[in-house]
């Protein structure tokens, strides 16, 4: 069985006491619980996120996000990149940059399609967490694909506790999805 860890969006902007949208104390408390996981992965199989945005994401209408959130994970600023320990933990091949909430249609092709089993683990629960999930969920049943998904949520958190447990609950209850 191939496995592989997602760390989704552990970033400076999410994860940092300072950052511009930072899920604070909780993000802090999971570092020790993804690098205890990352350890358990050879690097090549171990895969990052990257909430990736532009300053003139903040300047549209097209673009959603910023009627609901601060500018943040701006390309090119301290936000951007991958905060504390994990940072040494990456395989920069293994980046999946999004302007999304969900890694894009050809990086969750790559993830269901190579591997048996996939861990996801990271920031936020009931947002960046929960989309990715859902879309490697969808691609595995569109597609006949038997893929395990688990969600360690030790090594999840979120700026918002009823969110997130909204989010595990549908995870685990809709989804079908192994929540430890």
């Amino acid at each position: 069985m191939k496995k592989a860890l997602i760390i989704v969006d552990y970033q400076y902007d999410f994860a940092a006491p300072d950052g511009r949208l930072t899920a604070g104390e909780p993000a802090a408390k999971i570092q020790p619980r993804i690098i205890k996981l990352a350890e358990q992965y050879p690097k090549e199989d171990i895969y990052f996120t990257l909430d990736d945005h532009s300053e003139s994401d903040w300047q549209t209408d097209i673009f959603p996000e910023p009627k609901v959130f601060p500018p943040h994970c701006i390309r090119g600023t301290a936000g951007y990149e991958i905060y504390g320990e994990i940072k040494g933990k990456e395989n920069s091949e293994n980046h999946m940059r999004k302007h999304a909430y969900c890694p894009n249609a050809e990086d969750v092709e790559r993830l269901a399609e190579g591997y048996d089993e996939l861990t996801v683990v990271g920031l936020v629960t009931d947002i960046c967490v929960l989309q990715t999930v859902i879309g490697l969920y969808t691609y595995a049943v569109n597609n006949a694909k038997k893929l395990r998904l688990i969600v360690d949520s030790s090594a999840c958190a979120s700026f918002n506790p009823e969110r997130e447990e909204f989010a595990l609950t549908y995870m685990r209850e809709v989804l079908g999805l192994e929540i430890i």
